[in-house]
């Protein structure tokens, strides 16, 4: 579903939306009986031990920090796909991805797909967990980096944006940038962070109030906090 951001027409923020209205009644009383699997398929550098990855490219003398970039461009990217169903439908689904499997030669990564229930009996989810060997997920998970959750946006889910703003200006800090210089990458990466959240989510005032402050700061003084007034109002 990743995949869609590069099809013409189409926007990766409606993956997520698509997502955020499939559990949005999870965790409710009042919403009939559902399942949701999150699968991720197997990719083929999935079986690469990274370490000796690592090792090689020591060894070939590559930077550290080119390195790490790489480390997590490798080791950190999922598809993940998201089906709602009674209890047939979800067996039917498991039978189609096994002669998915056979036919593509892919395979389901086990280490990360989950089964999500709402109003589910316990022997159905038993059954469920047994036959298919995926393990139960719960609320909120991370898909595309943003919070899935059958709930508004909580303070502390809010506050991971906060961190990542925080973490872009903290590694630019080292540098010696010119007040164009640092205007260009609050315009261009720190405002394209949280519009992507804001497509998404109804980000509360307190947090805009502090996104803001951060991106100012960053602005005149080259860091998350800057205590001199501004050049200008």
């Amino acid at each position: 579903m990743k995949q869609m951001g590069f099809i013409k027409g189409r926007n990766i923020v409606e993956n997520v939306l698509i997502c955020q209205d499939l559990v949005r009644l999870y965790n409710k009383k009042s919403a009939s009986l559902r399942y949701l699997i999150k699968i991720d398929l197997r990719k083929a550098y999935d079986t690469v031990e990274w370490c000796f990855f690592r090792q090689m490219l020591n060894a070939m003398k590559f930077p550290e920090k080119f390195i790490n970039l790489l480390m997590t461009c490798v080791t950190t990217p999922s598809y993940s796909l998201c089906v709602n169903g009674t209890e047939t439908s979800i067996m039917w689904l498991l039978r189609g991805f096994a002669t998915f499997s056979i036919a593509s030669g892919l395979e389901l990564n086990k280490d990360k797909y989950d089964i999500y229930f709402n109003e589910v009996s316990d022997k159905s989810i038993s059954n469920l967990l047994q036959v298919s060997g995926f393990k139960r997920g719960c609320l909120p998970f991370r898909y595309i980096r943003v919070p899935i959750s059958s709930k508004k946006l909580t303070k502390n889910e809010g506050m991971k944006l906060l961190d990542r703003i925080v973490a872009r200006i903290r590694g630019w800090g080292t540098r010696h940038l010119s007040y164009a210089g640092r205007l260009v990458l609050v315009n261009s990466i720190l405002a394209s962070l949280h519009s992507y959240w804001t497509l998404i989510f109804l980000i509360p005032n307190g947090l805009m109030k502090r996104i803001d402050a951060y991106c100012r700061n960053f602005l005149w003084g080259g860091k998350s906090k800057y205590k001199k007034a501004p050049n200008v109002s």
